[in-house]
């Protein structure tokens, strides 16, 4: 267990369908999100992909996937952890409806689970219904950081288990913040749901944190004879507490800046461990020298907590660090396993850590001279910054669009009103639509400001505002803030489809989409350029579109009225002919009237 070389688990095939079933519903939870990322998870929920590949510029492929998967999709995610991409793509707008942003009760309590609940039915048999929990210890980005995920799949019991009572309690918690999309899951059918704990471990159980009948984190009181501890993030007070509760030296796995804030004494009480740098830095070196722009750092992100009771080692996996936040105020999820075989055992496990020599020094001891070297300085900082960030996504915001005078385009105004925060901040805040072009407008402290932006057309028009706070000499903190905007058009999601489907090619390429089901990472004009291939025109729809046509019509020809609406919705526009070829247009018409759309609906 926890093996990194035999024991590693793919984000995206976590997310895939069992076969024969495919997904109703899906419910996450998350402290941080990344748009590229939550872009990708369609591809793993819609096609039965990984994650793997570089999606950039493949808004076309991804396109059908988000339709269809962002209706079934709610994600709940602390407030203000949206991160800001690198590159802004209009199709997020289709995500913005999936997201549900939770802001907790003061600034330093977090919004912190990290968890998945999939619905997947039997695609012969309605009835069947299998569902999966998924806890992880890494939020929704493309982190390299080291995590940890346990999954669970069930199918369903006869009666209600009451080991699922806290999952249960869990998920309605969270309907009542904002119900599911497509209605409630049904929590009766969560309730029945038999997971299964994993191989080598005899008992699953579920602790939710810092919900209403679940104020106390299960790990606090723990007592053992041992103690394995794997945590990123770290405060004294929390490590001394779970020390006082062990029998013998506890260890500590976490990562050196963090060791390094600690008190000397408290670091004295453990040993502490980091992954070398060789480690943290080794792909960041890697992907230098093969000359990627952005080299990533990885560091350890894992949350467990291993105790040794006994004959017995109790696992707790999931979003809670080892800190005083997620000990006493955070939202949290962990799932409790209990092991009595080998594989399962602390000592296996710390062997596996610290003394693999096929992996090489992992992990490097941390002595208590190298502790003690945050200033309080730095301390007072890092909280004036989170209390200012936490006063911008407490305070009342509005939006609205006006029609402007160019046509397809709009004009934003909005107000923030900031006259409860304090003028003396040393720090300054500037907002603008997350819109590629747009200046930022400074804001002012202990007054309501009022916004506007000209002039942006329907495609760009989003629901996700821009803050920058700046120290002086450099930004200090970036993040989007989604608001409700009125008089937001209705057509705005139907004409970012049409911007991404505007050419001949982009065409053929979405009809092979929709016609095979097929996601593929490169598309098909990257196809024609390497194998020779063309995509004009002439050839484009002759055999092959034609073959997958007359299959489809026989096979699933529900198909064709998703493909009819397609190019109805293309030649709306005045420059439909351009993108739907007229050729084809009356090769579809004929085809059309061979499958009249009543004998399709019959189907």
């Amino acid at each position: 267990m926890l093996d990194v070389k035999r024991n590693r688990l793919d984000y995206g095939e976590l997310l895939l369908p069992p076969d024969g079933f495919k997904l109703t519903h899906a419910v996450a939870t998350t402290y941080s999100v990344d748009l590229d990322t939550l872009l990708s998870i369609p591809v793993a929920l819609y096609y039965a992909q990984t994650l793997e590949g570089n999606l950039l510029d493949k808004d076309l492929q991804l396109i059908r996937a988000i339709r269809e998967t962002a209706k079934l999709l709610t994600i709940y995610h602390q407030v203000g952890q949206v991160a800001v991409p690198l590159k802004v793509r209009n199709i997020y707008a289709y995500l913005e409806e999936s997201l549900v942003g939770i802001l907790p009760d003061d600034p330093f309590s977090s919004f912190h689970p990290k968890t998945w609940l999939l619905r997947f039915q039997a695609k012969d048999d309605p009835g069947e219904i299998c569902h999966r929990f998924i806890v992880l210890s890494r939020n929704l980005t493309f982190d390299r950081s080291w995590d940890v995920a346990a999954s669970f799949d069930g199918k369903q019991a006869a009666k209600p288990l009451n080991r699922n009572q806290p999952l249960v309690d869990f998920y309605g918690w969270l309907h009542q913040q904002r119900p599911f999309k497509e209605g409630r899951m049904d929590l009766d059918e969560v309730a029945r749901a038999n997971f299964e704990a994993p191989e080598s471990f005899e008992e699953l159980m579920f602790h939710p944190i810092g919900i209403p009948g679940y104020t106390t984190n299960v790990i606090r009181s723990k007592q053992s004879q041992r103690l394995l501890c794997i945590s990123p993030f770290l405060h004294h007070k929390t490590l001394e507490s779970i020390a006082n509760k062990v029998t013998e030296r506890p260890e500590l796995l976490s990562r050196r800046d963090e060791l390094t804030r600690l008190p000397p004494d408290i670091v004295g009480r453990f040993d502490c461990y980091c992954l070398s740098d060789t480690v943290v830095d080794g792909e960041r070196r890697e992907n230098a020298e093969e000359g990627f722009d952005v080299p990533r750092q990885q560091d350890l992100h894992a949350k467990v907590y291993l105790f040794d009771v006994k004959e017995q080692t109790n696992w707790f996996l999931g979003s809670a660090n080892a800190t005083e936040a997620a000990f006493e105020r955070n939202v949290e999820f962990m799932v409790e396993l209990v092991g009595r075989k080998s594989a399962t055992r602390l000592r296996q496990v710390r062997k596996s850590l610290l003394e693999n020599d096929a992996l090489g020094a992992m992990f490097e001891k941390f002595e208590p001279t190298e502790a003690g070297k945050e200033t309080e300085a730095d301390r007072l900082r890092r909280n004036e910054i989170r209390k200012l960030e936490y006063a911008i996504l407490r305070a009342p915001i509005s939006g609205r669009l006006e029609i402007a005078e160019q046509a397809n385009h709009f004009d934003f105004q909005g107000s923030i009103d900031l006259a409860s925060v304090a003028t003396k901040s040393r720090f300054s805040v500037k907002v603008r639509p997350l819109i590629t072009g747009l200046q930022y407008q400074a804001l002012r402290f202990h007054e309501v400001n009022h916004l506007r932006f000209n002039s942006i057309s329907e495609i760009s028009l989003t629901q996700f505002l821009h803050f920058a706070i700046d120290d002086g000499t450099a930004e200090v903190s970036s993040f989007l803030l989604k608001i409700e905007i009125a008089n937001l058009p209705s057509t705005r999601l139907d004409s970012i489809f049409k911007s991404i489907i505007n050419s001949r090619d982009k065409f053929f390429d979405y009809l092979r989409l929709l016609l095979t089901n097929e996601f593929l990472k490169v598309s098909q004009q990257t196809r024609a350029k390497t194998t020779g291939g063309s995509s004009s025109e002439s050839s484009d729809f002759e055999m092959p579109i034609f073959e997958h046509l007359l299959v489809t019509a026989s096979r699933d020809p529900k198909r064709l009225l998703e493909v009819d609406k397609m190019i109805r919705s293309l030649c709306d526009q005045a420059s439909g002919t351009e993108v739907v070829p007229n050729n084809f247009l009356s090769l579809w018409r004929v085809f059309m009237a061979a499958m009249p759309l009543a004998k399709v609906n019959d189907e």
